[in-house]
């Protein structure tokens, strides 16, 4: 029996091999490898009818349809035969087999996640040259693709502008007053319909400007605004010292704490008033008799302060003794004026609390998306602007902190009437704007003041200065948010010099200069961490490397270091110049210093164009870029393929694009990458958050405190040195 089998068995081989029977089916078992029905009516509707090019419309105004041209690039390398699907013989730009195809059974160019976590290879690939000239130009989102631009603008962009509002500004552009005219007649009443657009057109400008402004030059605002929060401190601890030591007279007690609430103002005229608000108080320090016996009560319980030393007598006058006390009239009045001028001033909670957990819901919300279309590179390039944006609430944050009220109006009504005209101040321009002493033709050491252009629309009357109005109608002015820590610098230089024999404490304990390099500092962390993270995302979005939308983070991180610097090296000028002019005036009212604008030479105009350049790039890269992604500009074939191949992107053979969509390598780049980088963004400006909310709560208790201690003696220092005598 077994020997008739295998005799038959090679019968039927030596007949089909005669006839060419096995061959046949040999032959059809091969093409059943090359070919596939099943696939045929997957690809049938994308492979069919294509047009020569895959532009709408004039691709340069962005006709280009980035699908068709996916579509095209596909049908170079697959076509469907006698119902069947099959690869093209001599084709190169399908780099896998037909049992990948079945694999996925899925058109490569409308692939999505679907939760299993593997996809499909980037197999799909077209010389950039192919790009280019089948599919030039750029394509524009689609109205009906909300996931494009409706989502970018409801999570980040949105919440930005609320973040925005809450960022003091001295000028704005004001909506006429007769959009808001009572009409007179059913006419006037009609023409609302013309008056509400107007009123909310003006409105939307002015806040796009604004953002448009406070994106740009971020650096320099959030080196001025931890400088300012770093002279806060320090002013209250200074204070504190002065206090335990019983070394300052009432009246610098209280114009100190008066330079700290308004250290935002131009120093011209609110300078002046300042001092008609503490003019009745004792000028004199308080110091204890020699006589002082040893078992005096104690009035002060707070342990003195040990940081700084302390500080110098304020006054030549004849001291207090230990049992004196300043007139009580005006005291309790100051004191309770300053306390209005605290809470004036918004907390912390109500300036930023609800924007910060709409923002970081909407956050959440975004980065919990990208676990829901894992390998979705819209979503990552989404995420990555989104990281950016996040220096906009970090600035709104920073300035949140400050003890300095935004509103000029609070002081408009606590100041008191002036009973003679004020003469001219001394301070010639000091206004919160670039001072021309502040350059290497004076320091001889350092860069000087900001000229021409760039000084022009930064100074207050020049401009868009002419064009807008100020932001309260008060004869107080609010310096810009970028000069408010130069501003309150020239608020201490004034008050050295209406006490100078506390300077040299000031200089010491308050004027450091490392505070200078810890702002710059501060302001790096800020600004790196979100571009950093942003870049990281688009960075490991395939094609990993760099490319126009990670470019995009790492020019505007670039760009905010280098603003980041100059403004280091302007304030640290502006510091060392008025400390040796203070020296050099010493015993002199106020200081002088000349006209705004007129210093000029290299390094003024040196440090003008680097200023500008760093002022453009922010800009082009912050505002330009979100523009860009959301109108679809950066879905051309430049952007598809690395910047690494952009100069041989003709002839070099790796500038290749590949048109595969939520591939293996997407979703193992969303997992280690995407997700949690928009994790780590959350996280940190939660820090941010609460530590701004503790930080301001601290300082607005410690002032309180201080206000309260104004008129005290801390007698444990007359028992100290009455032991040490």
């Amino acid at each position: 029996m077994l020997y008739r089998q295998f005799f038959l068995s090679a019968l039927v081989v030596l007949l089909c091999t005669s006839h060419g029977v096995c061959s046949i089916g040999y032959a059809n078992a091969t093409s059943h490898a090359e070919n596939s029905a099943h696939l045929a009516e997957i690809y049938r509707p994308f492979l069919t009818n294509l047009p020569q090019h895959a532009a709408s419309f004039n691709p340069l105004l962005g006709g280009l349809d980035a699908d068709m041209c996916c579509q095209l690039a596909v049908n170079e390398s697959l076509v469907i035969v006698n119902g069947s699907l099959m690869i093209r013989p001599g084709q190169t730009f399908y780099r896998g087999d037909m049992a990948t195809l079945e694999r996925f059974p899925s058109f490569p160019c409308h692939s999505k996640f679907n939760g299993s976590q593997i996809g499909p290879p980037m197999d799909f690939w077209t010389p950039y040259t192919w790009c280019r000239d089948r599919c030039p130009g750029w394509s524009v989102t689609k109205p009906d693709s909300f996931g494009n631009w409706l989502k970018p603008l409801s999570s980040w962009i949105l919440p930005s502008l609320i973040f925005c509002l809450s960022i003091p500004r001295r000028r704005r552009i004001h909506i006429p007053k007769r959009l808001f005219a009572k009409p007179k007649n059913i006419f006037g009443t009609l023409f609302y319909l013309v008056k509400i657009p107007a009123a909310a057109l003006i409105v939307t400008v002015d806040t796009l400007i604004w953002l448009s402004v406070v994106f740009s030059v971020a650096g320099p605002i959030l080196v001025s605004a931890t400088y300012e929060a770093l002279l806060d401190f320090r002013i209250l601890r200074f204070l504190q010292t002065c206090f335990d030591a019983n070394r300052i007279s009432v009246r610098s007690r209280a114009h100190l704490l008066l330079v700290v609430l308004l250290g935002n103002l131009d120093l011209k005229r609110a300078w002046d008033h300042s001092k008609l608000l503490v003019r009745d108080l004792p000028d004199t320090p308080l110091l204890p008799r020699p006589t002082l016996p040893h078992n005096v009560p104690s009035i002060m319980t707070t342990p003195p302060a040990t940081s700084p030393a302390p500080c110098a007598t304020c006054s030549s006058n004849d001291t207090l003794s230990a049992g004196s006390s300043p007139s009580p009239d005006p005291l309790p009045s100051i004191q309770a004026k300053l306390r209005a001028m605290l809470d004036g001033q918004d907390s912390f909670g109500h300036t930023c609390g609800a924007a910060v957990l709409f923002y970081i819901a909407s956050f959440i919300w975004s980065t919990y998306d990208i676990k829901e279309s894992y390998g979705s590179y819209q979503s990552a390039h989404q995420l990555a602007f989104g990281l950016l944006w996040m220096t906009i609430p970090h600035i709104a944050l920073l300035t949140s902190v400050l003890l300095a009220s935004s509103n000029p109006s609070v002081w408009q009504g606590i100041s008191p009437p002036s009973p003679t005209p004020l003469a001219k101040p001394s301070m010639g321009s000091l206004s919160p704007t670039l001072s021309p002493r502040s350059g290497l033709n004076r320091l001889k050491s350092f860069l000087p003041g900001v000229t021409g252009p760039v000084a022009f629309v930064l100074s207050p009357g020049g401009g868009a200065a002419a064009a807008v109005g100020g932001l309260k109608a008060t004869q107080y002015k609010p310096s810009w948010v970028w000069n408010r820590g130069s501003n309150k610098l020239l608020w201490l230089f004034q008050f050295s010099s209406e006490y100078p024999a506390c300077a040299e404490s000031i200089y010491k304990d308050v004027l450091a200069c490392h505070g200078i390099l810890l702002s710059c500092v501060n302001a790096v962390v800020l600004i790196f961490i979100p571009a950093f993270f942003a870049g990281l995302v688009s960075f490991n979005t395939p094609q990993v490397g760099l490319g126009c939308r990670s470019l995009t983070m790492v020019v505007y991180g670039l760009a905010q270091v280098l603003l980041v610097g100059l403004w280091g090296v302007r304030m640290a000028g502006e510091l060392r110049y008025r400390r040796g002019e203070m020296r050099a005036t010493e015993g002199k009212r106020g200081v002088e210093l000349g006209e705004y604008g007129r210093q000029k030479g290299f390094w003024g105009w040196s440090w003008t164009v680097l200023f500008g350049v760093g002022v453009f790039f922010g800009a082009v890269a912050s505002v330009g870029g979100t523009v860009f992604l959301m109108i679809g500009l950066y879905s051309n074939c430049l952007c598809w393929i690395p910047a690494v191949y952009w100069f041989q992107a003709t002839a070099h053979p790796k500038a290749a694009v590949f048109w595969n969509s939520a591939t293996q390598d997407q979703i193992d780049n969303s997992m280690k990458w995407w997700f949690p980088a928009g994790i780590v963004g959350t996280v940190f400006m939660v820090v941010i958050a609460y530590s701004g909310w503790w930080y301001q709560r601290q300082l607005r208790t410690w002032f309180c405190t201080l206000i309260h201690r104004i008129g005290m003696v801390d007698e444990r220092d007359f028992r100290e040195r009455t032991l040490v005598c």
